[in-house]
């Protein structure tokens, strides 16, 4: 009969396997983003766009950087999500 002792340490190896799992998890489900990025062709500005969303720039830096407006920047965005099929600039 198992003792609590060791059911503890069961249940505490188990919690440390879920977790490397989700850390393997998240690293696949990058790869498969950067594979995304590849396989669909963007335009030169909206992968400088995608860019500097990923570096976590706002718009206003964003539009800035690159000589555009706020509103073409949004526009980048939006388009950016229809292509990748996100809710969220942070899922980018």
């Amino acid at each position: 009969m198992a003792t609590v002792s060791s059911i503890d340490d069961l249940l505490a190896q188990e919690r440390e396997l879920l977790a490397k799992l989700d850390v393997v998890r998240r690293e696949i489900a990058g790869i498969v983003r950067l594979h995304r990025i590849e396989a669909r062709t963007l335009t030169p500005r909206q992968r400088q766009v995608l860019v500097m969303v990923m570096d976590g720039k706002s718009n206003k830096e964003i539009a800035v950087a690159l000589g555009i407006g706020d509103r073409t920047v949004k526009f980048h965005i939006s388009r950016l999500l229809l292509i990748y099929a996100v809710k969220s600039r942070r899922e980018l």
